[in-house]
């Protein structure tokens, strides 16, 4: 059976070899130059080190006459040692000799894959398991890493390399433990980082926020004078802003802030079913998904207000602009609004806004609309951690993505029934026409394509119900269901945004009544409630859709 090996780097410099399920104990390699080399080789795993780089690396620019005989001597034992004997693992690599191993056989790959994890599960807004994996991942480290190697040049730039890992890991693992809550348990350390790392300015807000979080109010304002004292001293320039606005608030802490950021909800009619499904599950975070025009922000709007006492902490909403004709919203940009309508001091970076705001909603029962989202990655860095927060996203995608990574609760909105449609044309044109049924079957039953109806209708007293029942009819569809003047609202201009970038092919597939699958790019048409779902294997395309694929494509049926 081959031996297994395995290497510690994160401390003092062991091998492992076993050749059975019993497994071996860690050997520390007695002779200096012995550990040099094996540690040189493994810094530069995988790939070639000539003997005049090794003896270079071993013994300087004075090297002995017998520097190179040695070197082949100590790879031998080396082999031996590793029960390599044949050279597959140390191996001759013309001129000198490649150790190959891989991130599993050294502490360093298991140390990575559990910060990449980490970090990974707290952007994604889960402290609690980052937590768990960045302390897992920081318990393997035994001490400064090759603690008992000579520091060659090839051993020394990767220990800072590895030591700056450390640090960085260290700090984020901080960074989950208070957005878990967990400020007294890491206060003791904190005090600890910043005697060894005073020049580093996270973990001094780190303390800070720690100190204030606990109650100490007094320690954490003599913190921010120790560091100023100190970052003046040594680098002749003031904390940063960001510790500053820190200092600032604790000094002075704003009474909560209760932000009501909701915009009016237009006339609202239906939707019993849907709203229904909002909120109040086992997970608080919605997305309402559905195609253009078909009313998600209304809707979104209508049960924000209805709930508006459920979220005595206030209520947070932004248009992402994920299909809109102005550029999206960024999280980062989304993150600092948030933070400063909540009073909240604003970090830099996007991780490190979120961290905060996750934070600051760890307690809160509020309500954040996130309105018009592009895709999933548009909306993951704006979900708060666990919270009484709730969310609720509205987006034209299906947003399967994070239905997948977060669980989410996703309502599919259609068009409206016939007699919510006959009704929203009355909010605005008074009792109901006979033709108001014919008129709601042309819009698809849209509730964008209602409000232009009626709105036009409105604007046009010479116009009867029945006039526009028969130009909607036999003549341009699109150019009735725009507003003049105002080429931003109209259906062509919401199916444009739907279907920018799409292949023509696909343009193509929605002008047929319906589509069989497999089609090529059935699925994104699908994503984007082009084409509805019809019976197994079977989609057909709304008329509206229909008549705007027709046109842009120079069709007509």
């Amino acid at each position: 059976m081959p031996a297994e090996l395995r290497f510690r780097l994160l401390g003092p410099l062991e091998l492992a070899v076993s050749t059975d399920s019993a497994g071996s104990d860690w050997t520390v390699i007695g002779s200096t130059k012995r550990r040099a080399l094996l540690a040189a080789l493994l810094v530069r795993a995988g790939e070639p080190l000539r003997v005049d780089q090794l003896v270079e690396e071993l013994w300087g620019a004075r090297p002995p006459d017998s520097a190179t005989t040695q070197v082949h001597q100590n790879v031998m034992w080396l082999r031996r040692a590793m029960g390599d004997e044949q050279g597959r693992i140390l191996v001759t690599d013309g001129h000198g000799y490649r150790l190959d191993v891989t991130e599993d056989q050294l502490d360093i790959g298991l140390f990575d894959d559990l910060a990449r994890r980490g970090l990974a599960a707290f952007h994604d807004g889960d402290p609690e398991s980052a937590a768990d994996l960045l302390r897992r991942g920081l318990g393997l480290w035994r001490g400064n890493p090759l603690s008992d190697v000579p520091a060659t040049e090839l051993v020394a730039a990767a220990a800072a390399r590895l030591t700056e890992r450390w640090l960085d890991t260290w700090e984020t693992a901080v960074d989950a433990e208070l957005a878990c809550g967990r400020h007294e348990t890491v206060v003791a350390d904190l005090i600890q980082q910043v005697e060894v790392h005073p020049l580093r300015e996270r973990p001094w807000r780190q303390l800070m926020i720690a100190l204030h979080r606990t109650g100490r109010q007094a320690e954490a304002l003599a913190t921010f004078q120790r560091v100023r004292q100190t970052w003046v001293t040594e680098l002749g320039e003031e904390p940063s802003a960001e510790l500053r606005r820190l200092h600032q608030q604790i000094l002075a802490p704003a009474e909560r802030i209760v932000p009501r950021q909701l915009p009016v909800a237009p006339g609202f009619v239906g939707r019993a079913a849907e709203l229904s499904q909002l909120g109040g599950g086992s997970t608080t975070a919605t997305v309402l998904v559905g195609g253009a025009g078909v009313g998600k922000t209304a809707l979104a709007l209508h049960w924000g207000a209805l709930t508006a006492d459920r979220f005595p902490d206030g209520q947070l909403y932004a248009d992402l602009r994920g299909f809109d004709r102005r550029p999206p919203l960024a999280p980062a940009e989304v993150l600092a609004r948030f933070l400063a309508a909540l009073g909240v001091p604003v970090p830099d970076g996007e991780d490190e806004r979120a961290a905060v705001y996750r934070t600051t909603l760890a307690d809160r029962e509020m309500l954040v609309v996130l309105d018009n989202a592009r895709d999933p990655d548009h909306v993951r860095p704006l979900l708060p951690g666990p919270s009484p927060a709730e969310v609720l996203v509205t987006s034209r995608d299906d947003m399967r993505g994070l239905v997948a990574t977060h669980g989410v609760h996703r309502v599919t909105l259609g068009p409206l029934r016939p007699g919510d449609a006959t009704e929203l044309l009355s909010t605005v044109l008074g009792p109901e026409d006979t033709e108001f049924a014919e008129l709601a079957e042309l819009c698809d039953h849209l509730p964008l394509a209602l409000r232009i109806a009626a709105a036009n209708l409105s604007a046009r007293p010479q116009q009867t119900v029945g006039a526009l029942v028969d130009a909607l009819r036999g003549g341009d569809v699109l150019a009735e269901l725009s507003v003049a003047g105002d080429p931003t609202v109209g259906l062509r201009a919401a199916l444009d945004l739907s279907c920018a970038g799409l292949p023509r092919e696909s343009l193509l597939l929605l002008t047929q009544r319906e589509i069989s699958a497999p089609s090529p790019g059935l699925d994104q048409l699908v994503a984007l409630h082009l084409a509805v779902p019809h019976e197994p294997g079977r989609y057909t395309v709304p008329p509206l859709v229909r008549t705007y694929a027709n046109s842009v494509t120079g069709l007509s049926f």
